[in-house]
């Protein structure tokens, strides 16, 4: 992709989730849609690969254990800070997620699993000047 006056990089975007079959099928459809894609399966492996990969864009299953995906979110988003988060979650309600994601964490929720055209909509919304 070329800017104006000058090359612009692709988007990165750090894919979270336990289940392997949804990391690769979201990793596809972003990879397919012009975004650099890492894929992480927990928590723990998903501040490790944000520390190189340095995404601009962190879309996460919040987790079932224990909301995990929102510690790691909040810990990425303190070590990137212009990282900006899509948190997913197919049993936690919205009002789960607020009660448990920190007061200063700026983020957007959405029911899992989306349409991907609805994921690719939110996510070019949310990385509108990358």
């Amino acid at each position: 992709m070329h800017a104006r006056y000058g090359v612009r990089k692709k988007p990165r975007v750090l894919v979270v989730d336990e289940d392997q079959m949804t990391t690769r099928m979201f990793g596809e459809i972003l990879q397919k849609n012009g975004y650099e894609v890492a894929t992480a399966l927990s928590g723990e492996q998903a501040v490790a690969r944000a520390a190189h990969f340095a995404p601009d864009l962190l879309v996460s299953d919040v987790g079932a254990v224990a909301m995990a995906g929102i510690k790691a979110a909040t810990r990425i988003a303190e070590m990137i800070p212009g990282c900006r988060l899509l948190l997913l979650s197919g049993h936690a309600s919205m009002s789960d997620v607020s009660a448990a994601v920190p007061q200063r964490l700026v983020y957007s929720f959405t029911s899992k699993p989306p349409h991907p055209l609805d994921l690719l909509n939110v996510i070019a919304y949310m990385l509108p000047c990358v």
